[in-house]
């Protein structure tokens, strides 16, 4: 058997490819890979996603929420499913929820829209908020120019300027 990942050039993403990609690898390593192939996905939507397509894992999931939102395109309260292998994050994120909920809720503002990199082989949708895009503009000039943010910062507090966009 040859040391290349099996490919056809014609039609790559097929269940047919998947399993042949799946046989290859159990051959090469002495594993039985008895779940993965057991998806509802059709292969053919990976395209473009993924290369050499041979299944799916599972990663458990949980739900957090309600989470109290106040946004141009959403208002009410979500409940959302987590994917997740770490340990305490959906309950993590429960109390951050729960937080929010006794703050008032989170007030969004989609700013913008796209695909970005959590690292080289990572990517994920972005969506960045005002308050996001603010902490940013913040964090950026106290590594810059810390004297004239605290300047600024004194100014915003001994005045009536008592919003945050009014410090940067």
């Amino acid at each position: 058997m040859t040391d290349k990942i099996p490919r056809d050039k014609q039609d790559d993403y097929t269940e047919t490819m998947a399993q042949t990609r799946r046989d290859f690898a159990s051959t090469k390593t002495s594993t039985q890979l008895n779940h993965i192939g057991h998806y509802s996905v059709d292969p053919a939507v990976t395209a473009g996603n993924i290369e050499n397509f041979i299944g799916v894992a599972q990663v458990p999931m949980g739900l957090m929420g309600p989470l109290l939102v106040d946004g141009e395109h959403a208002q009410g309260e979500f409940y959302v499913p987590m994917a997740t292998s770490e340990g305490t994050l959906v309950a993590s994120y429960n109390r951050g929820a729960s937080l929010l909920r006794e703050a008032g809720g989170a007030k969004v503002t989609v700013v913008d829209d796209a695909m970005g990199h959590l690292c080289s082989s990572f990517r994920m949708p972005v969506r960045r908020d005002t308050l996001v895009c603010g902490l940013m503009r913040i964090l950026s000039a106290l590594q810059s120019k810390p004297n004239q943010l605290l300047r600024r910062v004194n100014y915003a507090i001994s005045s009536n300027l008592r919003r945050p966009e009014c410090v940067i």
